[in-house]
């Protein structure tokens, strides 16, 4: 897993960390989480995490896009929940969540998503009951 101290060999490498997406999406269809867990430790470096904000956020949207459930649940703290998120966006979001196992860091993640969400007016109306609860 990446840590702080590899950041220096990271931050110039931001589209080829892009790139290996699909491909921890395709693993993590596979039943082999250890890429797609490498690509949300990363997106957890501050750094890192700001720059990948707008491609997570793109992918989430993507309606032909048949991302992993749980990694939607866990990638969508580091997506840019902005004016430009839509009501398809959330509603992925809360499918996503609301049919991933529950544990602490799905929990984790899904209030802090949550909140970025709920703070934006236009975006709060489509957060299903369900997932409040």
């Amino acid at each position: 897993m990446a840590r702080v101290g590899d950041l220096d060999r990271i931050k110039p490498k931001p589209k080829a960390i892009i790139a290996l997406f699909p491909y921890a999406v395709q693993r993590e269809r596979a039943g082999d989480r250890k890429m797609a867990d490498t690509f949300l430790g990363v997106a957890r470096i501050p750094y890192i995490g700001a720059f990948m904000a707008r491609p997570i956020a793109t992918l989430l949207d993507e309606a032909g896009l048949n991302l992993p459930n749980r990694l939607v649940t866990l990638m969508s703290p580091y997506a840019l929940w902005g004016l430009e998120s839509n009501a398809n966006t959330v509603t992925r979001w809360a499918l996503a969540v609301l049919a991933v196992p529950y544990t602490e860091e799905v929990g984790t993640s899904v209030v802090d998503t949550l909140l970025q969400i709920a703070s934006l007016d236009p975006l709060r109306p489509y957060i299903p009951v369900d997932v409040w609860a």
